[in-house]
């Protein structure tokens, strides 16, 4: 919010879908900071830095771990 203050009308979250830019699912990890693992349609932008302590996903990929990963699962993060 401090480096997005016009964030902050989805504070309190938006439904998944094609307006959302976090797409279908997104899985947020919380460890010393804030980091989100988030579904795309947009293979190009993947493994691309684009955004920070964020990881893009195709779609199909996204929605299948996210089927299968519940809540408190340790998560390690690896360097592409």
């Amino acid at each position: 919010m401090a480096r997005q203050p016009e964030a902050r009308k989805y504070a309190g979250g938006m439904p998944g879908g094609l307006k959302n830019p976090l797409g279908a699912r997104v899985l947020f990890l919380y460890k010393n900071g804030a980091y989100t693992v988030y579904s795309t349609s947009d293979p190009e932008t993947i493994g691309q830095g684009i955004t920070s302590g964020c990881t893009g996903l195709l779609s199909q990929d996204m929605l299948d771990l996210y089927s299968r990963t519940p809540i408190k699962t340790k998560v390690i993060m690896l360097p592409a």
